[in-house]
């Protein structure tokens, strides 16, 4: 069993500010900065992403096919997280914003509420982290 890499939580104040978080309409804004270094996809960036990630809001787990159906906007450029082996060869500057926008029709967040948001990726030693943000 590989021990998941911890990231500090100085970091990952920067990386998700307090005010990173915002409910518009039936989608939920969720903007990442990336403060650690630039981000290469490897060219060995699996096709298929099944159990390859897991997002809980306090604790309950959010449903792959809405996850896969997740877009992420970095850069100018939109991808849903099932197309995210287009980026392969692709770096994310230092700096650069990444906005993840959540298809949320099931409400399963509400503005002004605080939640503890979860998030598990499978990479070569695991990758998880735990934040509480208000939802704007």
């Amino acid at each position: 069993m590989m021990t998941p890499n911890y990231i500090p939580k100085y970091i990952i104040k920067r990386l998700v500010p307090k005010d990173s978080i915002k409910k518009e309409g039936d989608t939920l804004k969720i903007k990442f900065v990336n403060v650690l270094s630039p981000i290469t996809v490897s060219d060995e960036f699996p096709d298929d992403l099944s159990g390859m990630v897991k997002v809980k809001v306090d604790g309950k787990e959010i449903p792959e096919d809405k996850i896969f159906n997740t877009e992420l906007e970095i850069e100018g450029k939109t991808y849903k997280v099932i197309e995210l082996k287009e980026l392969k060869g692709e770096t994310i500057p230092v700096g650069a914003e990444i906005m993840i926008n959540v298809p949320d029709k099931d409400n399963i967040v509400e503005s002004g509420k605080t939640y503890t948001f979860s998030t598990w990726i499978a990479e070569t030693d695991n990758l998880s982290f735990e934040i509480e943000r208000t939802v704007n």
